[in-house]
């Protein structure tokens, strides 16, 4: 989402009409959950040179019981003062809180107000409303990157998390119940390994837990989605 310098509402109206949009894919109507002077406000007291950056979200993710949101509110992102500071919000607007603890790269909803994030080289969950780590997933033996693209299984039993080792990706797939594991073969992704266009892991599960989704480059050169099956 393209952001917009935040100043004053007398100076600036883009900063208080827009942000993040909650839209009805039915209907296609939408409507403002927090806008980029808001968000400029709250975290103010954290970072005080946020008053004219162009702010954008990234990673704006429903819980799975639709009760919360998660996303990262981020300027200047490739300088060294960027600001890249995680919040949360409740559906209806209430609840904005601005976490001081920094979880990603690339966070995953477990349930309730639980995700997976990153502390250090563990991949761990953390708990939004008490702002704590209550728990871990694996070691870094197993998971060699807890802030690569991950996802969780709908009925949350398997874990799968993507990595990068050397010209290619891999994925661990986890069974929670147990901690058994089994890591793929590497998918080759030459010459795309950063800029816009570069290939993420990005596993996707399908919604009965049985079959993930991944980009990969096909044998033709071409880039495609492959998918794998999980067999139980």
């Amino acid at each position: 989402m393209t952001g917009y310098p935040v100043r004053t509402a007398e100076q600036d109206t883009g900063a208080n009409d827009d942000g993040v949009f909650l839209v009805d894919t039915k209907n296609g109507r939408k409507r403002l959950l927090v806008s980029f002077a808001r968000l400029a406000e709250a975290i103010r007291p954290h970072r005080p040179d946020v008053m004219g950056r162009e702010l954008f979200i990234n990673h704006t993710l429903w819980n799975r019981d639709a009760s919360r949101i998660y996303f990262y509110v981020r300027a200047d992102f490739g300088s060294r003062t960027r600001i890249d500071v995680p919040v949360s919000i409740h559906p209806d607007g209430s609840g904005l809180t601005v976490h001081t603890r920094h979880v990603g790269g690339h966070p995953e909803w477990e349930f309730g107000s639980k995700l997976f994030g990153i502390d250090g080289k563990r991949l761990i969950l953390y708990d939004i409303d008490s702002q704590t780590i209550v728990g871990q997933v694996g070691t870094p033996e197993i998971i060699p990157d807890p802030g690569g693209d991950s996802a969780l299984s709908p009925d949350g039993k398997w874990f799968v998390n993507g990595y990068r080792d050397k010209g290619s990706n891999h994925y661990v797939i986890l069974r929670r119940e147990d901690g058994s594991f089994h890591r793929t073969r590497g998918f080759p992704h030459p010459g795309w390994t950063s800029g816009d266009l570069r290939l993420d892991a990005a596993p996707a599960w399908n919604r009965d837990g049985t079959r993930i989704a991944f980009p990969a480059i096909a044998a033709d050169g071409t880039r495609q989605t492959f998918v794998m099956t999980i067999r139980r």
